[in-house]
């Protein structure tokens, strides 16, 4: 099977799995660790060139369930909602907020 080029890139065309098995490659064997979307795009796009590459690369990685369970968390868990204390008196506490440069 013969590819063609498209701007210095392969052009992988829709017959059998090849852009499949290229996204297995890539995704499971480079290294130990899954790589996200954004990341093998940029690692594929240097190489090689289908219509709707990104897109197909996003839901072969949101398939993946290696990477749905080691996915990050970036927001730091709440915990136990905690009540504050009830002041003794009235006025025992004041706070304000204060608001500049309003329009």
């Amino acid at each position: 099977m013969a590819f063609a080029t498209f701007a210095e890139r392969i052009w992988v065309p829709w017959y059998g799995n090849v852009r499949e098995l290229i996204m297995d490659e890539v995704h499971k064997y480079r290294y130990p660790i899954h790589l996200g979307s954004d990341k093998m795009y940029h690692d594929l796009k240097v190489l090689y060139w289908w219509p709707k590459m990104n897109a197909d690369i996003a839901t072969y990685v949101s398939k993946c369930l290696t990477c749905a369970k080691v996915k990050v968390e970036y927001q730091k868990p709440s915990g136990l909602l905690q009540q504050p204390d009830i002041p003794m008196w009235k006025w025992e506490q004041i706070s304000m907020d204060f608001i500049t440069k309003l329009p």
